[in-house]
C-alpha cells in the first residue's frame, strides 16, 4: 500500500516541480520545511523530502499555507493548483513554522503573531473584536492547539503550550500551560 502511495505521489510530482523550486529558493524555506515535518509527524510512513512535499501539496489547505509563505511569487504559480478559498490568512500576520492544519475549512487567521507549532481545526476565527480596529488583534504563543469552531478575538495574548477546546470563545488573555474550554472560556486544567 505504501508503494502505491509513493508511485502516485511521484506521478503528481511533475505538477509540483515549479512549486518545489520556488520553495527551495524561498526566503521562508525553513518555515515551510517545519510545516512539512509537522505534517510528517502525523503520517504513518516516513517519506523523503520531495515525495513529502508533493504529498502535502496535494492538500488544498497546505497549499494555502504554502502560498502564504512564498508571498507575491504565489501569483505566478497558484493558477496551476488553486488554494482553498475558505482558508484565509492575513498577509500581515507573522506565523512561525510547524503549522499543522489537518482540515481547516472556513478558517480566518488575522493575528499580530503566531508562534511555532501552531495547530488548528475547521471553522477557526482569529481576528479583531471591533470592525476597522486592526490593531486590536490576538498574539498567540508557541505550541498552541485549537479545536474546531474556536473564536479568538480582540487584543488578547495566548501563552505557550495552550490547548483550546472545540467551540471555545476567547476574549481574555490565556496564561502559559493551560487547557481552556467553553463560552466564555474558562481554565479547566494547567497542562504540564
Amino acid at each position: 500500500m505504501n508503494a502505491i502511495k509513493i508511485i502516485i505521489t511521484l506521478l503528481y510530482g511533475g505538477l509540483y516541480i515549479s512549486h518545489f523550486l520556488i520553495y527551495t529558493f524561498s526566503k521562508n524555506r525553513y518555515l515551510i520545511r517545519e510545516d512539512l515535518y509537522a505534517r510528517e509527524r502525523h503520517l504513518k510512513s516516513r517519506l523523503k523530502h520531495f515525495p513529502l512535499f508533493v504529498m502535502c501539496m496535494r492538500d488544498r489547505y497546505f497549499r494555502s499555507l504554502f502560498y502564504y509563505r512564498i508571498g507575491k511569487v504565489s501569483k505566478c504559480i497558484s493558477w496551476m493548483t488553486r488554494q482553498d478559498t475558505t482558508y484565509i490568512i492575513d498577509n500581515q500576520c507573522i506565523i512561525g513554522g510547524g503549522v499543522y492544519n489537518p482540515h481547516s475549512y472556513a478558517t480566518i487567521i488575522h493575528a499580530k503573531q503566531i508562534g511555532k507549532f501552531f495547530s488548528h481545526r475547521q471553522c477557526t476565527t482569529i481576528g479583531n473584536k471591533i470592525d476597522g480596529r486592526n490593531d486590536l488583534i490576538p498574539t498567540i504563543g508557541d505550541h498552541v492547539t485549537l479545536g474546531a469552531n474556536v473564536v479568538i478575538i480582540g487584543s488578547v495574548s495566548i501563552g505557550n503550550n495552550v490547548i483550546i477546546g472545540a467551540g471555545t470563545v476567547v476574549t481574555k488573555d490565556v496564561p502559559d500551560n493551560t487547557i481552556i474550554v467553553g463560552n466564555p472560556a474558562r481554565v479547566i486544567n494547567h497542562a504540564k
